[in-house]
C-alpha cells in the first residue's frame, strides 16, 4: 500500500454531541503477567451494527481508564463522543492505578506497557464481546508511540496516533524540559544553550545508568543555570526529586527508547494529530519525521493533520491561549473530535 501523506489545517468547530444511551461494560483483562490485571470499560453504542472498536492507550504517568487532565477525564469524554457518533471503545486503568493490579506504570517501563495493551487487543480479539467490528488503537503521547508498536499485532487494523514522538525519547524529554526554560531564559542565548547542554547530558547519564550522585551534581548545575541557588534547591528537595527522576527504571527506559523502527512499519490507515502549539512533541520535530519513516516503509496510508490554536492535550477554554489550562474549566477541543470521528469512520467501517 502506497504511504499518502496529508496535511490539513482545521478550523471549522464541530459541535459536541449530545450522549445517548450506550452498552456500558466493566471489565477485567489478564496480561502476560500475573501480578497484572487492567480493569477498565467496554463502551458500545446501541443500535450499530459491528461498529468499530477504538483501544484507548494512555499516555506518561499513573492514569486511570479516564486520562485526567486539569480535571477533565480527557478519555472518558472522547469514549463518549466516539460513542455517540457510532464507535466502541474500550479504555483501561493503567497497571497499578484506580482498579487494576501490579505496579505502577512509572515504577514500570514503556516495553511493559506495550505487553499490557498487546493483552488488551488479543482480550478484544478473541473473547465473545458482541457484534464489534474492526479494532483499531488510539494512543496519546507515550500511548501513541504504544499503538506504532502493536499497529501490525493480529487484529489490529488501523490507529490514530495523537502528538505521537517520532525522535528517540531523550531528544523528546530535552526538548520537553528545554521549551519553558528556555521560554523564562528568554533574551540570554548563552544560559538558554547551558540549559539544554546539562538536559542533554543528564539524559546520557541516566541512559548510561549513572547513580543519584552524579545526577544531583548535574541538577545543582542545571538549577543554578536557572537562577536556583544549591540550598535552595536542596531545601525544597528539588535537587532529590531530580536525581530520583533521572535514575528510575521508567525514565532510564523511556530516554533510551526509539520510536523510529516502529514508525516505519507502519501498516494500513493510520492517522497522526498534532496540536500546533504542541510543546511537548512538537510538530515541527515530529510530523515530518514521522512521514519520512512512513513513507520509507512503504505500507501505510497515512494522513497527518495540525489542528490551530491547540497544544498537547487537545484541551480548551474560552478565552485562553493553546497550553493555558485551569483546572476545571477546560474541554475537549471539538476539532479533534471532529478528525477523529470523520478519519474512522472513513477508514475504519
Amino acid at each position: 500500500m502506497n504511504t499518502t501523506c496529508r496535511f490539513l489545517l482545521v478550523s471549522a468547530l464541530f459541535a459536541l454531541c449530545t450522549f445517548a444511551s450506550a452498552a456500558e461494560t466493566e471489565v477485567s483483562i489478564p496480561t502476560a503477567d500475573p501480578a497484572v490485571v487492567l480493569a477498565g470499560t467496554l463502551l458500545v453504542p446501541d443500535g450499530v451494527e459491528r461498529p468499530p472498536v477504538a483501544v484507548l492507550v494512555t499516555g506518561t504517568g499513573n492514569h486511570t481508564r479516564d486520562q485526567v487532565i486539569s480535571r477533565l477525564p480527557m478519555f472518558k469524554v472522547l469514549a463518549e463522543e466516539l460513542r455517540a457518533a457510532g464507535i466502541a471503545s474500550l479504555r483501561v486503568d493503567s497497571r497499578g492505578s484506580g482498579g487494576s493490579t501490579g505496579p505502577k506504570a512509572l515504577e514500570s517501563t514503556t516495553p511493559d506497557r506495550i505487553e499490557d495493551t498487546r493483552a488488551v487487543v488479543a482480550w478484544l480479539r478473541d473473547a465473545a464481546h458482541g457484534p464489534l467490528g474492526h479494532i483499531g488503537l488510539v494512543g496519546h503521547s507515550e500511548g501513541a508511540a504504544i499503538a506504532a508498536e502493536l499497529v501490525r499485532e493480529p487484529g489490529v487494523e488501523w490507529a490514530v496516533l495523537l502528538g505521537a514522538p517520532a525522535r528517540p525519547g531523550r531528544e523528546v524529554w530535552v526538548e520537553q524540559q528545554a521549551a519553558p526554560a528556555e521560554a523564562e531564559l528568554e533574551g540570554d542565548p548563552a544560559a538558554q544553550a547551558r540549559v539544554r547542554a546539562l538536559l542533554e547530558l543528564a539524559a546520557a547519564q541516566s541512559v548510561q545508568g549513572e547513580g543519584g550522585e552524579v545526577l544531583e551534581a548535574t541538577a545543582v548545575d542545571l538549577f543554578g543555570v536557572l537562577g536556583i541557588d544549591e540550598a535552595t534547591a536542596r531545601g525544597d528537595g528539588s535537587i532529590e526529586n531530580f536525581a530520583s527522576r533521572m535514575t528510575d527504571n521508567w525514565m532510564r527506559g523511556f530516554l533510551a527508547y526509539d520510536p523510529q523502527p516502529a514508525l516505519a512499519r507502519l501498516a494500513g490507515p493510520v492517522l497522526a494529530v498534532y496540536g500546533s502549539h504542541d510543546r511537548f512533541t512538537t510538530p515541527a520535530q515530529n510530523a515530518g519525521r514521522l512521514v519520512e519513516l512512513a513513507a520509507a516503509g512503504g505500507e501505510a496510508d497515512l494522513t497527518v493533520r495540525i489542528l490551530p490554536r491547540q497544544d498537547h492535550f487537545f484541551l480548551e477554554s474560552q478565552g485562553r491561549e493553546p497550553g493555558d489550562h485551569k483546572a476545571g474549566e477546560m474541554m475537549l477541543a471539538p476539532d479533534l473530535v471532529e478528525a477523529l470521528v470523520d478519519w474512522i469512520n472513513a477508514n475504519a467501517r
